[in-house]
Order: structure tokens, then C-alpha cells, then sequence
């Protein structure tokens, strides 16, 4: 665990071995090991670890290829959750959510420029996306209050 240590403090720019230690013993707590059945301790001990959206979505969180997609769900769970809780979303309907959000990102990730980058806007298509599918999902006609209020900063 010495040369762990000295690493450790090297690649975190700091001399405090003690520190040291502490990013050393989370490292190897968090690797897996054929002792434990290629589990982490923290699995071990408390199970395997599931997000929110994870247990959620069950299966349809594997089909979550990027942040945006992960996001866009995730906002929209929330607002659901908060203000329609008793809205069912088909699988199919969530897998349309998901990969709307990364076909977004995948959209933006094809520019090359910051520029260009910066102009696409990615969080404001994110926003309108958000209210385009709430709007799809609670079928409103009307004209639907200003979602953007409910996205996290």
C-alpha cells in the first residue's frame, strides 16, 4: 500500500500521506475482488448499489446511452412524480424518452466547434424536448405552463 500511497498523492497533488490513505482504502473498497465474488464490499455489505431511475425504469436504464438521455427521463420522472403521480408511462414511451435524449447529444457531438457547439444550444433543446414529450404524455392541447422552472439548475 506504500507505492498505492505515493501514487495516490502524486496523482491528487498533495504531500499529506494521510490523505493518501483515505484514497487508497475507498479505492480498494470499491474493487472488486474473486474473493467476494467480484463484488465490492460496499455490495457485500449493503447490496448491489441501484439508482433512483434504476429502479424506476428496471431494464429500460440499460438502453440509457448518454447523459442527455439519462437527464431528459430523469426530469421527466421528477415531474411527473411532483405534479401528476398518477400518470403511467408505457416501456415504450420511456424508450422513445431515452433515445430522443441521446439522438439530442448525438445531434450536438457531431459539431466541431465550440462555436457551433454553443449555438446548438443543447440545454435549451433539452428543455424544449422536455416539454414537447410532457406535453405528448399528458395529451394537452393547450398551451402547458413554462417546464423550464422545473429542470434542475
Amino acid at each position: 500500500t506504500d507505492n498505492n500511497n505515493n501514487s495516490s498523492m502524486q496523482e491528487n497533488n498533495t504531500n499529506d500521506w494521510s490523505i493518501g490513505c483515505y484514497i487508497v482504502q475507498r479505492q480498494l473498497n470499491l474493487r472488486p475482488s474473486e474473493a467476494r465474488g467480484n463484488q465490492v464490499p460496499y455490495e457485500c455489505y449493503y447490496g448491489p448499489r441501484h439508482s433512483v431511475v434504476h429502479t424506476i425504469l428496471g431494464t429500460n436504464a440499460q438502453r440509457i446511452r448518454t447523459e442527455v438521455g439519462l437527464q431528459l427521463i430523469e426530469d421527466i420522472i421528477r415531474y411527473l412524480k411532483d405534479n401528476n403521480p398518477l400518470t403511467h408511462i408505457e416501456d415504450e414511451k420511456v424508450i422513445n424518452i431515452i433515445e430522443r435524449g441521446d439522438a439530442l447529444y448525438d445531434e450536438e457531438e457531431k459539431l466541431q466547434s465550440k462555436e457551433e457547439k454553443e449555438e446548438f444550444g443543447l440545454e435549451d433543446r433539452r428543455s424544449e424536448l422536455f416539454a414537447e414529450i410532457l406535453a405528448e404524455i399528458l395529451d394537452a392541447d393547450d398551451e402547458i405552463e413554462d417546464f423550464t422552472l422545473c429542470l434542475p439548475e
